[in-house]
C-alpha cells in the first residue's frame, strides 16, 4: 500500500464509515425542518451544477465530406504536410472542421487538383507565373 493510501485511512475516516448513515440522516432532517438550511443546500447545488461543463451535442458530419485531410492529400498524391503547407499560405481555405478533423467534399478535392497541376507544372518557385497562381486561388475560393 502506498502511502498516501496508507494516510487515507484515518481515524477520522474510519470514524465517518461507521456514521456515515446518521450523518445523512441528520442532513435530510435539517433540510426538511430548517429552512436556512435548505436555501444554503439548494443554493450550493445550482453553483455546482453550473460549474459542470455543458456537453456539447456531437457534430454529425454532413454525407458530402466524404474526404478526410488524410484521404485528400491520399488522392492528390501528396504528404499531409504539403497540404497543411498550402492550407496554412491560404491557397485555399479552411476546409469544414468535425471536431479535431478536417473534412473535404469530392469538389474541393477536385479543386486541390488543380493546385496540385499548377505545382506540378510550374514547381514551387511560381514568381513569374504570380499571375496565373492568383488567378488560380480566385478560382479555387470561387468553386470551394
Amino acid at each position: 500500500m502506498s502511502e498516501i493510501a496508507e494516510k487515507k485511512d484515518t481515524a477520522w475516516s474510519r470514524w465517518y464509515k461507521t456514521h456515515k448513515q446518521e450523518l445523512a440522516n441528520k442532513r435530510k432532517l435539517m433540510y426538511e425542518t430548517d429552512p436556512e438550511y435548505r436555501e444554503k443546500a439548494l443554493a450550493q447545488a445550482k453553483d455546482w451544477r453550473s460549474r459542470q461543463p455543458k456537453k456539447q451535442p456531437k457534430k454529425i458530419i454532413p454525407p458530402e465530406y466524404v474526404y478526410t485531410f488524410a484521404d485528400a492529400s491520399t488522392e492528390l498524391d501528396v504528404d499531409n504536410s504539403t497540404l497543411r503547407e498550402w492550407m496554412s499560405k491560404e491557397y485555399f481555405p479552411r476546409p469544414a472542421q468535425f471536431g479535431t478533423a478536417f473534412r473535404f467534399t469530392a469538389v474541393q478535392v477536385l479543386v486541390l487538383k488543380e493546385i496540385k497541376k499548377f505545382f506540378d507544372q510550374y514547381g514551387s518557385r511560381q514568381a513569374a507565373q504570380m499571375d496565373q497562381f492568383e488567378s488560380l486561388k480566385v478560382l479555387v475560393r470561387a468553386n470551394w
